[in-house]
């Protein structure tokens, strides 16, 4: 009798119940969806990596373009980098695009080169002066902004996108000196 009453005990004991393998099943699919999102994540972020990376080298080429050859660039101007597509078809470049914007500001500080420059709107009236008193040399510049964007299908996503400031000296100002 003693071994009638262990058998029973341990065939009772040797599978789960329906509410055990629920609750398993339950945890196991919560752990692979937790997975799944994850790795979403970091594809969508690595392609926004992939995204700011080709943002910010489109826009260091158009600042060397736009510092080397200035007579091709108007005051105001925009346009896209399609002219890309045929040296890189690799990669779709259509849905970048820039705007550039360019000023002649006042540029006002120690003329001899090692000295900063304060840079001043054109029609500034307060001109620096020295410790002395005396005016310091101003000479035109020209501020160069320049934004790159990504705009897939469009939509404008600012997060991946990117805005240069630069000054280069003024054309008009070199022939000025020449004369």
């Amino acid at each position: 009798m003693n071994l009638n009453f262990a058998e029973k005990f341990s065939h009772r004991q040797t599978g789960f119940t329906l509410l055990e393998l629920v609750a398993a099943l339950a945890l196991f699919a919560f752990i692979i969806l937790e997975i799944l999102a994850d790795r979403e994540d970091s594809i969508h972020m690595s392609g926004d990596a992939r995204v700011i990376q080709t943002v910010r080298y489109l826009a260091a080429a158009k600042m060397d373009e736009i510092a080397n050859f200035p007579d091709l660039f108007d005051d105001s101007q925009s346009g896209g980098f399609d002219e890309l597509d045929e040296e890189a078809p690799y990669q779709d470049f259509s849905s970048y695009s820039w705007d550039l914007e360019v000023e002649r500001v006042l540029a006002v500080g120690a003329g001899d080169g090692d000295g900063e420059r304060l840079f001043e709107d054109e029609d500034s009236e307060d001109m620096p002066t020295d410790a002395e008193g005396n005016d310091l040399p101003a000479r035109y510049v020209r501020r160069i902004i320049l934004t790159v964007r990504f705009e897939p299908n469009g939509e404008f996503k600012p997060d991946l996108s990117v805005k240069l400031q630069t000054y280069l000296p003024d054309p008009e100002q070199n022939e000025e000196e020449e004369q």
